[in-house]
């Protein structure tokens, strides 16, 4: 008989390889995620949205014609060059010189191309931004605007970002001015920790002709809490229960942030007032908090919790199991590793929600 580590070891290899075989362990990533954000608003998108409130480069597509191969090369060249002369360029005079030259054939996507290249460098793109918007034959729609504040944002440049919004002229707000660019926004000033600006931005939108919706105002929570201003985040929350009414969503929102910042404290109040609470937790905030409870070393309640949702009739997905199972077997608990992989093998668990490519 091998001796006990190395039974261990053998269980360990076994249980890895089969379910690294199945996409159990290894292939799924956390379900504390740090950015919520791509997450939540497809899930409650208000239908009247005339774009969705996505964010950034979540452009939805569009149809193509048969050619659209070719002019998508064809603007790709006319980007690139672009890119190029920007690149050796040393000031706005020179600019309009050289770039000239592509006036005529300018339109949003060679707009678009350029700026994702510039994203970096934001002054190079604002001078490029600006060149493009005194064309006679040209007007930035809502994707250019968008990118620009997004890239202005990005970089911190809050003040140029607010300027540029503000300067949309008038006549062009209607269809220029979406929810998605109100979502760039929110999220842009509270990375610059402006959290009461990104909150009166916010209210801003009925100015803009938009309604006062939950999925904008989680947006403003999910934006708070990605900057780590989770307490602000919570605060407005509980202020604004009655406009807003307090979703699981919403609750899963405030729950993640502390999580994400670290605070297990915080994390089971909140665990505690959804309990309480006549709303049912769902997978999200199950896995939130499992996955809270096992990085702040309580894998022991993390396991408790984990197998009581099976004892409530809730099937832990596959990321959730992946989470208690990648635990235990770092703390060498093989044998309820293995218990825990055959009950998910048992109850259909494993072929859900797998990846298409391990």
């Amino acid at each position: 008989m091998p001796p006990p580590a190395a039974a261990a070891a053998a269980a360990f290899a076994v249980l890895s390889a089969t379910g690294r075989q199945l996409g159990v362990l290894g292939s799924y990533p956390p379900t504390v995620r740090q950015n919520a954000s791509e997450e939540l608003p497809k899930a409650g998108l208000n239908p009247c949205f005339h774009q969705s409130a996505l964010p950034t480069r979540c452009v939805l597509g569009s149809l193509r014609l048969s050619h659209s191969s070719a002019l998508d090369g064809f603007k790709g060249d006319h980007a690139s060059e672009i890119i190029r002369i920007l690149k050796s360029s040393d000031g706005d005079s020179e600019l309009n010189e050289v770039l000239s030259q592509f006036a005529d054939g300018m339109d949003e996507d060679v707009v678009m191309k350029v700026l994702q290249k510039q994203r970096s460098n934001w002054k190079v793109a604002l001078s490029f931004f600006k060149w493009a918007a005194r064309l006679p034959c040209y007007e930035h729609g809502s994707r250019a605007y968008t990118e620009m504040l997004d890239i202005l944002g990005r970089m911190k440049k809050v003040r140029l970002m607010g300027q540029l919004f503000d300067g949309i002229p008038e006549e062009r707000q209607g269809s220029v001015i979406t929810n998605r660019m109100f979502a760039v926004l929110i999220n842009r000033y509270a990375g610059a920790h402006k959290v009461q600006v990104a909150i009166d931005t916010l209210y801003k939108r009925k100015d803009y002709g938009f309604e006062m919706d939950l999925v904008g105002f989680q947006i403003l929570l999910m934006s708070l809490c990605r900057y780590k201003h989770v307490e602000e985040a919570e605060a407005l929350f509980c202020q604004k229960k009655d406009e807003f009414p307090p979703i699981i969503k919403s609750w899963n929102i405030i729950l993640n942030g502390w999580c994400v910042k670290g605070s297990l404290a915080d994390a089971k109040r909140i665990w505690n007032e959804i309990i309480a609470s006549e709303l049912k937790p769902d997978l999200f905030t199950y896995g939130t908090f499992i996955n809270s409870l096992t990085k702040s070393g309580k894998l022991s309640a993390a396991v408790e919790l984990f197998t009581s949702m099976w004892e409530k009739g809730i099937n832990p997905d596959v990321a959730i199991c992946n989470c208690i199972i990648d635990q235990l077997c770092f703390k060498k608990r093989i044998p309820e590793a293995l218990e825990i992989f055959g009950e998910m093998n048992g109850r259909g668990c494993q072929a859900m929600s797998l990846p298409t490519t391990l």
